[in-house]
């Protein structure tokens, strides 16, 4: 699969993304993105290593401005964050704080990166909880 903006494969990694992860870890440098397989762990590495970067009030607001970061560039997470403490928000809440500036994406980017945790952490989260498959990040 490639989306309308060159994401690649199950994970949808952009081309320059997909390439780092190769370059900074030795079981990915084989850059497959179109291998469900390599896709999923270097899927895996990379939201670790966003995680390991990103500090939030709540494991809720971490895992938010995980997915936001995943979605599109931890960059523009930390540049909303500076934004967010210029405007006297809370830089370590994402829900109502950070999630509410913008530090210069198009419209239709900042829609696409805000719904993107929302869509997982509200409106999806709830029924792997019900389901039995863990405890979740925002329940």
């Amino acid at each position: 699969a490639v989306s309308h903006v060159g994401a690649q494969g199950l994970a949808q990694f952009m081309p320059g993304t997909s390439a780092w992860i190769a370059g900074l870890y030795p079981a990915l440098a084989t850059n497959q993105p179109y291998n469900p397989s390599w896709a999923l762990r270097a899927l895996v590495q990379y939201d670790a290593w966003i995680h390991a970067r990103v500090s939030a009030a709540t494991p809720c607001d971490r895992m938010a401005k995980v997915l936001s970061s995943y979605n599109g560039g931890l960059g523009w997470v930390q540049r909303d964050e500076a934004l967010a403490k210029r405007k006297g928000l809370n830089a370590a809440a994402w829900w109502g704080h950070v999630e509410t500036v913008n530090a210069g994406r198009s419209a239709a980017n900042r829609r696409e990166n805000r719904d993107y945790p929302r869509r997982i952490l509200q409106r999806l989260e709830p029924a792997y909880v019900a389901a039995g498959w863990g405890a979740g990040s925002c329940q």
